[in-house]
């Protein structure tokens, strides 16, 4: 896939174990967008170290698709460039 969201609003800290597991395996994307808790910034972090391109806090939802929009075309030029 070229792009992945990936929702740990449910359980913050097995959504960022399984992304963890996926990102050792090299079962991710170039394009991660992480969606979560507005206030807990060791997920925001830990989402991050990861190499998520964007982690999007539960209150700025609507933003998704901009943002989503917005790392796709960074990864576009990151690859043809």
């Amino acid at each position: 896939a070229e792009a992945m969201v990936l929702d740990v609003r449910g359980d913050p800290a097995a959504g960022m174990q399984a992304l963890t597991e996926a990102r050792a395996q090299g079962q991710v994307g170039a394009v991660l967008l992480v969606v979560g808790p507005d206030d807990d910034f060791a997920i925001m972090t830990r989402a991050l170290e990861l190499q998520a391109a964007e982690y999007v806090p539960e209150s700025l939802l609507a933003t998704l698709p901009r943002k989503l929009h917005r790392a796709l075309g960074r990864a576009r030029k990151l690859k043809s460039g």
